[in-house]
């Protein structure tokens, strides 16, 4: 989900800020090599499978397309939705927050989906785990990026490196952007590498 169009992760929506170009053209730059990335899972599993004599699920125990569309219609809608918010109308950031809204709603439609109090609050719990954990994670990231920038390590950092492609050749100068890169990705997150080499 993080770089499959027409949904990406919050990268896109700083990638769309910062060079400051609508959200559909990096979703239309993205899609290519989104579907070569899982071409190349599908082929490895495949492959994978094919070796170790794994089958799937006969017929008779898959479920019926139609009793799963009828089920899960309203997914379908609020995807839609979604993507016409960040394509067409261009809301960016704030299509995510309608299309929650229009799932509250819709989950009224059927007694299966239907939010309840006790759903609810069950919901509300696992959102605050959910918080929690990103909150563990984001602060000692937070931190660091802070860190770098204010003190100006990262623009230094950065210069130096543009500096370097003055005298040295192109490809040393993105091999060290690589390995920064993936210092800086070692961190769990693609939002810290894209910020800093962007």
């Amino acid at each position: 989900g993080m770089i499959m169009p027409p949904v990406m992760g919050t990268v896109a929506f700083i990638m769309a800020d910062l060079v400051d170009v609508p959200y559909a053209t990096i979703m239309i730059a993205a899609a290519i090599p989104a579907l070569l990335y899982y071409w190349g899972l599908l082929v490895q599993v495949d492959a994978y499978a094919a070796r170790m004599g794994l089958k799937g699920l006969p017929r008779e125990e898959c479920p019926p397309l139609w009793k799963a569309l009828k089920e899960g219609w309203i997914y379908i809608v609020v995807l839609a939705f979604l993507v016409a918010g960040l394509v067409y109308f261009r809301w960016g950031p704030r299509a995510p927050f309608y299309a929650t809204g229009l799932m509250f709603c819709l989950s009224f439609c059927s007694r299966e989906t239907m939010i309840t109090p006790k759903k609810f609050i069950g919901a509300l719990a696992t959102m605050g785990n959910l918080i929690t954990f990103i909150v563990g994670v984001m602060l000692p990231i937070g931190l660091i990026m802070i860190g770098l920038s204010v003190t100006g390590s990262l623009t230094a950092l950065t210069a130096m490196i543009v500096s370097l492609s003055d005298t040295t050749s192109v490809t040393v100068v993105l091999l060290i952007a690589v390995v920064l890169s993936y210092l800086f990705g070692m961190v769990g997150m693609c939002i810290v590498p894209y910020i800093v080499l962007a």
